[in-house]
């Protein structure tokens, strides 16, 4: 009867060996995805754009509405007011985007 144990006990131990020899000494790694960038920016205007004429107060707020437009086919690109809620900015804007170039070249025109 012991040795029926030992048979049993010895054959445990050597199966799990043998399916670490059966398995591929090297897995093939997995495919990278793309990563997202995400950025949110927070702006607070400045206090001389109320003093500004109403036609140059216009006109900056047509220009900034052309670039929103520009980049409405982009994946992610949200403007969320703050005026109110928050003392220390007024404006968000959520970008995404798969290439820094395109968050670079959208701080820019925003900045001009």
């Amino acid at each position: 009867m012991t040795e029926q144990i030992l048979q049993t006990s010895q054959t445990k131990v050597e199966q799990p060996e043998q399916e670490l020899r059966e398995q591929p000494a090297f897995t093939a790694p997995k495919p990278k995805q793309p990563r997202q960038l995400v950025r949110f920016t927070f702006y607070k205007l400045d206090p001389q754009w109320q003093l500004l004429p109403v036609e140059q107060r216009q006109q900056g707020k047509e220009q900034l509405l052309s670039i929103f437009e520009e980049y409405a086919h982009e994946p992610l690109m949200r403007s969320f007011a703050l005026y109110g809620l928050r003392s220390d900015c007024d404006l968000m804007l959520w970008q995404a985007t798969y290439a820094i170039e395109d968050l670079r070249v959208r701080r820019t025109r925003f900045f001009r």
